[in-house]
């Protein structure tokens, strides 16, 4: 994978990490230290105690998520407005999809043209000096 492609993985993830967290407790319960666990099994991506605790907090304080003690673990469920969150999120999927295909598309067609400008330059034709 290119430097700028992981850069822009990294990047979405940052952005939506709050999504992410919300799909993952979504699963099932979970704590802290489990959603660090999940986001480098699966995204293969660090992320520090101090995001992973700052977004559940924010999530918490928002009515999103409920923190639960359980001995001396944290753990953290939705709750019903999390879920209807969440449900609002994913039945938007094809709205994101597309808006994202839009920006890139975007891209693409800037480079096809640069591609077809450079296409249609004059070849310089090299001749021998006589």
């Amino acid at each position: 994978m290119s430097d700028f492609l992981e850069t822009m993985h990294e990047r979405i993830l940052r952005d939506y990490i709050d999504i992410v967290i919300l799909a993952k407790i979504h699963e099932k319960e979970v704590t802290g230290y489990e959603l660090m666990s999940y986001f480098h099994q699966r995204f293969d991506f660090m992320v520090s105690p101090g995001t992973v605790y700052a977004v559940l907090y924010s999530l918490e304080r928002k009515g999103l998520v409920q923190a639960n003690e359980i001995g001396n673990k944290r753990t953290y469920q939705l709750t019903g407005k999390g879920k209807e969150a969440l449900k609002s999120i994913t039945s938007s999927l094809d709205s994101l999809t597309a808006f994202f295909r839009k920006i890139l598309t975007i891209a693409s067609e800037n480079n096809k043209s640069e591609r077809q400008t450079r296409e249609g330059l004059p070849q310089r034709v090299l001749r021998p000096l006589t």
